[in-house]
C-alpha cells in the first residue's frame, strides 16, 4: 500500500482506490470473488491484509493485495475482524 491508495468498504467489496501517476483515480475490487464484508490491516505492516467473507472465511494477503491466501474459518461466515496493536500476530 502507498500514501496514495485508499481502501473503501462497501456491502459486500473491498475497493482499492489508487491515484495513477497521471493523476487519475483508478478503482480495483479485491480479492477477486469474494463476497467480503469487513477488512483489517496490519498495524506494524501495512501490505498485510485480512478480510473477512461470506462464505471463505478469513483471507491474508501480505503483499498489499496482490494475491491472498485462506488463514482459516473456510466456508464460515465472518463479519468483523480485529488485531491487536502489541500483539496483531495472534
Amino acid at each position: 500500500m502507498t500514501d496514495d491508495d485508499l481502501l473503501v468498504m462497501t456491502w459486500d467489496t473491498l475497493l482499492r482506490v489508487r491515484r495513477g501517476p497521471d493523476g487519475r483515480w483508478a478503482v480495483e475490487p479485491f480479492p477477486t470473488g469474494a463476497d467480503v464484508r469487513c477488512f483489517a490491516v496490519h498495524p506494524r505492516e501495512p501490505d498485510t491484509l485480512l478480510v473477512g467473507t461470506q462464505d471463505r472465511g478469513v483471507l491474508r494477503s501480505r503483499d498489499a493485495g496482490r494475491s491472498w491466501a485462506p488463514l482459516g474459518l473456510a466456508e464460515q461466515p465472518v463479519k468483523a475482524l480485529a488485531l491487536s496493536p502489541r500483539e496483531p500476530d495472534t
